[in-house]
């Protein structure tokens, strides 16, 4: 996900958590930057991101945090793209980048803070339609980590099938053995996509998900927040969702945000493959 600028948590606190200051101590910029995570209010956010930008001009963690509050996606790619930089600068030094470390990112504890600016800014990309750029990304993700601690490889499955690299998805989902509903759609959609209809809706009705068709509906008219709220927040401002269910679509969804526009055909046809024949008396 995106970082949520509601109360959900901003990714410099995520990853970089500020120590509390003592009573009597100065206020540094990270101490702000506390205060501006746990802020309520746009306004006080901004007066505190402000106040630690005034001590640190430089500091990159507070003007992506001011860039989330303003909504500058640009400028949020171009911050994050500097402090991955950073950061990778730091891993090669500390020889995290030699080849008997390559693939086992996020396992190694010192990698996760990297692999956490790398998996946000592949959301930005697919964001911007930047889509070529995020396959890249998301493939050097999971060379990276190769099992994909960070979700990569869902995120590549959208991606692939917006970009109707059928061979590439399914080379992609023969180094996964799984039969989710991310995996499912994918196969539904490239289907439908390339003709082949019985095989779109043998797909879709393998999804296990309760009111599949009821969620599709929502979806059609942008209206999961309003129809699924409990679920909605929990994903979308805690990241948690239990497997198979309403939260776990909404989780796809979201990730796939970049798929809806070119969608509504399938959308509408899975809805109408998905209504039961009426039963005659």
């Amino acid at each position: 996900h995106m970082p949520q600028k509601k109360t959900g948590k901003t990714p410099a606190a995520r990853m970089s958590p500020p120590n509390a200051p003592a009573d009597d101590a100065p206020m540094t910029a990270e101490d702000y930057l506390a205060l501006a995570d746990e802020a309520t209010s746009v306004k006080k956010r901004l007066e505190y991101i402000k106040k630690a930008l005034e001590l640190e001009p430089d500091n990159l963690f507070a003007q992506l945090m001011e860039a989330i509050e303003n909504d500058d996606l640009l400028r949020m790619i171009s911050l994050s793209e500097q402090m991955i930089a950073q950061e990778e600068a730091s891993l090669r030094d500390q020889g995290y980048f030699k080849k008997e470390c390559i693939g086992d990112f996020w396992l190694i504890w010192e990698t996760r803070d990297y692999m956490r600016m790398r998996i946000k800014h592949l959301g930005m990309l697919t964001m911007i339609h930047r889509l070529r750029a995020a396959v890249a990304e998301a493939k050097d993700l999971l060379r990276l980590c190769t099992g994909d601690n960070v979700g990569a490889r869902y995120i590549l499955m959208g991606l692939y099938v917006a970009l109707e690299e059928k061979d590439e998805l399914e080379k992609l989902l023969g180094q996964y053995d799984e039969a989710g509903p991310e995996t499912l759609f994918a196969r539904s959609m490239t289907a439908f996509r390339f003709g082949d209809m019985e095989e779109a809706l043998a797909q879709l009705k393998k999804i296990r998900v309760s009111s599949l068709r009821s969620f599709i509906h929502a979806l059609l008219r942008d209206e999961l927040e309003e129809t699924y709220p409990e679920e909605f927040e929990s994903v979308t401002y805690d990241g948690i969702y239990q497997y198979n269910t309403i939260g776990h679509l909404i989780e796809i969804w979201e990730q796939w945000a970049f798929l809806l526009p070119d969608s509504s055909a399938y959308l509408e046809w899975a809805y109408e493959a998905l209504k039961k024949p009426r039963v005659r008396s």
